[in-house]
């Protein structure tokens, strides 16, 4: 099986895993609906207020309400579902991730 029809797979089975670089006001909006959607998303800023802020439930977004960070995180229960950092931005995970610039 050739790289893209490994991707496509990996899409169609929503085991993709998504990476989003930078969480302002797009990043985090895009890191939402692709771990709404059911994809492992791995969410980075250089600002660690705002995956602090994050992890505590909270949306510094004025349009994104804190419950549906809260219940993103409820969910990224799930071993590597959601996951926020400011800390090596490269995943250290066996899957290359599908990036998805902010």
């Amino acid at each position: 099986m050739n790289l893209k029809d490994q991707l496509l797979e990996r899409i169609t089975a929503r085991t993709a895993c998504v990476c989003v670089i930078g969480l302002g006001y797009v990043g985090l909006r895009l890191a939402l609906l692709f771990e709404e959607s059911g994809f492992p998303v791995l969410g980075f800023d250089i600002d660690p207020k705002k995956p602090e802020a994050l992890h505590r439930g909270e949306s510094y977004i004025k349009h994104i309400g804190p419950q549906r960070v809260a219940d993103a995180f409820a969910r990224g229960l799930r071993p590597g579902q959601l996951v926020v950092d400011t800390r090596n931005m490269l995943p250290k995970r066996g899957d290359r991730p599908t990036l998805v610039g902010a």
